[in-house]
């Protein structure tokens, strides 16, 4: 399994054989520099108090015909800068980096969650950008700020809206709820809302419910991320979504410091459509030895049942036979049902925070729970599973299963406390067979 396999498409797209010349190409001078205290601009420099102004001019810029070379870059200096902000769509490649000796040094951060206000939202972003939102930054912001409840994808610090976006050496931080013991609410640091080619390196993301969100525009839409030498931190379905992501010499940490309860590091929801979900290669899940990372209870992931209204999987409970497939409240849309999840960890060190007996949770643990939907290990299972549920997968435009399917969720190769297979070496035959990665079940 190599990146290029999962990443690769016609426009041949090689983060990771990129990534180093990317690195030594960033301006030690960018054109756009971000500083919360002042700095005197180099020449040929502009210099802004906030990011939300600096991308504001590369927009003026572009529309008066002023092209960069290759792509465009906006340095933040070493500092606190505040959050939440939304990079656009841009008609060039951008790369936001900091310029600090290291991640730490360079931090984006706001405290945001899901249940704020659109109005206390829209205070929030007008504060980021300096003063009050200009009409182009306050389109971006019109579809959150315009709610009662702002939700998930609104809450992020930092949206990244367009494709061929880099992201690299800085901190990205939403601080909600990182005192606050046992409490739930999702609080996104970092989130891929639709973008595609994007590389992420040499970061820390950190928060506690939902971290880093990875979403598709469509289940049709390619987004494709690379995630590399990065951190991300958190301890309820921190990494999730629906898009196709490659985790490269990265170390995800589970953080117990809030007692919770039952944990997953990640919540993959996958299309049916797409090969390939999320891979984490050569990476090491950590904990902090907190809550449930002292007692192995926490689960490599489950699989998001996105946007399903009832559940016809949900054993014993009244509602699973009345369950409708429709585009209705309440009911289960065919696209939630083939929000399938797709997760593999190959070659990495597994801590002894994760359960060796279950790596893989179900969605509701309770079979009894409305929601309740099992493991679904591949599409042969998922098709028996559905059949028993009284549902024709043929008739919902399902492909029939094949002999040579790959599972949806491996954990291969790996070492540690927490790992359920020994690792071998990367030219063994197995590790280029992921099907046989396939935990039984």
């Amino acid at each position: 399994m190599t990146p290029q396999q999962v990443l690769g498409d016609d426009d041949g797209w090689a983060p990771l054989a990129q990534d180093a010349a990317d690195a030594a190409a960033l301006p030690a001078q960018p054109a756009y520099l971000v500083s919360s205290t002042p700095l005197a601009a180099a020449p040929g420099q502009q210099v802004f108090a906030t990011l939300p102004a600096a991308l504001a001019q590369l927009q003026a810029d572009l529309r008066r015909g002023h092209q960069p070379a290759r792509r465009a870059y906006i340095g933040l200096a070493a500092g606190v800068h505040a959050g939440p902000v939304i990079v656009p769509r841009l008609p060039v490649p951008l790369t936001l980096y900091g310029l600090g000796d290291t991640p730490d040094a360079v931090r984006l951060q706001a405290d945001s969650h899901a249940g704020l206000s659109g109005a206390v939202l829209a205070q929030r972003a007008a504060s980021a950008a300096g003063g009050a939102l200009d009409a182009d930054n306050a389109a971006l912001w019109a579809s959150c700020t315009q709610r009662a409840r702002i939700g998930t994808g609104c809450s992020a610090v930092l949206q990244l809206r367009g494709d061929d976006v880099q992201l690299r050496r800085l901190t990205v931080a939403n601080h909600h709820g990182q005192a606050s013991d046992g409490e739930s609410q999702q609080a996104v640091a970092l989130m891929a809302a639709g973008a595609d080619r994007l590389l992420l390196a040499d970061l820390r993301l950190l928060g506690h419910q939902d971290t880093l969100y990875l979403r598709r525009a469509t289940p049709a839409q390619n987004a494709r991320i690379a995630v590399l030498r990065s951190l991300v931190a958190g301890d309820i379905d921190f990494i999730f979504g629906n898009a196709t992501a490659w985790f490269e010499a990265s170390e995800i940490r589970w953080l117990g410091e809030r007692g919770r309860r039952s944990g997953h590091v990640a919540a993959p929801s996958t299309p049916l459509t797409a090969r390939f979900g999320f891979v984490f290669h050569r990476c090491h899940f950590s904990s902090d030895g907190q809550g449930l990372a002292a007692q192995a209870g926490v689960a490599l992931a489950r699989q998001w049942f996105e946007g399903a209204g009832c559940s016809p999987y949900a054993a014993g409970h009244p509602g699973a036979a009345a369950c409708r497939v429709a585009e209705a409240p309440g009911a289960v849309s065919p696209a939630a049902l083939a929000a399938v999840g797709r997760m593999w960890v190959l070659h990495s060190t597994l801590g002894d925070h994760l359960r060796r007996d279950a790596p893989w949770a179900p969605w509701q643990d309770d079979p009894e729970q409305p929601l309740h939907r099992p493991v679904q290990w591949q599409l042969a299972d998922a098709w028996a599973r559905l059949q028993r549920s009284g549902l024709d997968p043929a008739a919902l435009g399902w492909p029939a299963p094949a002999s040579d399917d790959t599972p949806w969720l491996a954990e291969h190769a790996n070492q540690g406390p927490g790992a359920l297979t020994p690792a071998v070496g990367e030219g063994d035959a197995a590790a280029d067979g992921c099907a046989r990665a396939h935990n039984a079940h």
